[in-house]
């Protein structure tokens, strides 16, 4: 991997992105830079430096926990909504170069409440043959074993134990999963669930 590529996967999977020594450049090159920024990874927050100053509260505090609440907030950290305003913005100003891009982020909705195994197995059978091209995964699950969600998180083939929350953090009742991939689309990602879910429910039946 060379060094471009390095630092494309680095922006793609932070919590936080600093663009330094923004008094010496074009502010139009600094609103551009933004924008790839933003169709690599949506919820990362994008902060600027001047004369190498920052808050230092702007660059801790980015992961489930929340020290100020002191407790688990998910909504902030999953930030899903940055996703689907992301897709309509491209999809409204019509970006051909979208398409091309090897980083993708997006965000899989599952309505069904399914069970923990179904679950576990799609992303283990994800990591297992696309590893390499996952580069984070984060997620809050609805699922069948458990009236409160469960929060999923993984960088590539290593995955964090899944967390349970106390209680859900809005009114939303779906499984929500950010993907940050490079060269693996949405409709790959999905439809590799609906086969998983298909084949498990087909056993069942013959079970019956």
């Amino acid at each position: 991997m060379n060094k471009h590529d390095e630092a494309v996967k680095q922006a793609a999977v932070a919590d936080r992105i600093v663009i330094t020594k923004v008094d010496l450049a074009d502010q139009e090159e600094i609103a551009g830079l933004e924008v790839r920024l933003r169709r690599l990874n949506p919820a990362a927050r994008i902060h600027h430096t001047e004369h190498g100053e920052i808050h230092p509260d702007l660059l801790f505090n980015a992961g489930l926990y929340d020290p100020k609440t002191k407790s688990l907030d998910a909504q902030r950290w999953l930030h899903a909504e940055a996703y689907a305003e992301e897709h309509e913005h491209h999809q409204h100003n019509h970006d051909v170069n979208r398409h091309n891009d090897q980083v993708q982020a997006y965000c899989v909705y599952l309505e069904e409440c399914l069970p923990w195994d179904q679950v576990a197995s799609w992303l283990e059978m994800l990591t297992t043959y696309r590893g390499d091209d996952i580069l984070r995964i984060k997620g809050i699950l609805n699922v069948l074993e458990s009236e409160t969600p469960v929060v999923v998180h993984g960088v590539q083939h290593m995955f964090h134990p899944p967390v349970q929350l106390d209680s859900w953090p809005d009114d939303e009742r779906r499984s929500r999963i950010v993907f940050i991939t490079r060269g693996l689309d949405q409709d790959i990602v999905e439809n590799m669930l609906s086969a998983l879910t298909n084949k498990q429910g087909e056993g069942a039946i013959q079970e019956a």
